[in-house]
């Protein structure tokens, strides 16, 4: 088992949001000419879906809790995820792009391979896509990539054959006007002649 994954890295976001606080509670806000630039991640392990929540009964009371698979997954994960956090986790709207590559079976001829290497024979086989994505997403935003996944309003997902498992994620962020004088100035530059 991985030491220091999600668990300091969560304690470490908590602590580091806590020194950026302005006077009054409230948060320093990025204007758009401060805009996050876009995370391109490779990871070379193999893509693993969110798994089920597991269920336990004690008398009439039920209880839901993460199995120990999916929490040494998430740590797993995290450890590869730790060097790509960003300073600060991101509060604009954002674009999450993943690819998840699964080796090509060892039984295949070579014509199925080819044909699999350029994605003439797609990945049809579990794991489900969505479960993918779920996972990624949870583990991020545990980590501190951005506060919540509801800021992810756009999803660009794959899975496919490839020479060895790896992770390809890009996280691409959205930058909106904040004030009435930077969506004047987007407008501006948008009717602009060149």
């Amino acid at each position: 088992m991985i030491t220091g994954g999600i668990g300091v890295r969560r304690q470490w976001v908590i602590n580091s949001r806590s020194k950026t606080q302005q006077p009054h509670g409230t948060p320093e806000r990025m204007t758009m000419a401060d805009s996050p630039k876009t995370i391109a991640m490779y990871l070379p392990i193999e893509p693993k879906p969110q798994r089920r929540v597991r269920f336990t009964r004690f008398g009439k009371f039920s209880k839901t809790y993460k199995d120990d698979k999916q929490k040494d997954a998430e740590e797993f994960i995290g450890f590869y995820l730790e060097k790509y956090v960003p300073e600060k986790p991101y509060e604009c709207p954002l674009i999450l792009s993943v690819v998840a590559d699964f080796r090509m079976p060892k039984s295949k001829s070579a014509w199925w391979k080819e044909a699999a290497e350029v994605d003439i024979i797609k990945h049809t086989k579990t794991p489900d896509l969505d479960n993918l994505v779920k996972f990624l997403a949870d583990v991020m935003q545990t980590m501190g990539f951005y506060l919540n996944d509801n800021q992810i309003i756009s999803i660009q997902a794959k899975k496919q054959y490839a020479l060895d498992h790896g992770w390809h994620i890009h996280l691409i962020p959205q930058s909106e006007p904040k004030s009435k004088k930077e969506y004047d100035k987007l407008t501006l530059n948008e009717f602009e002649v060149k």
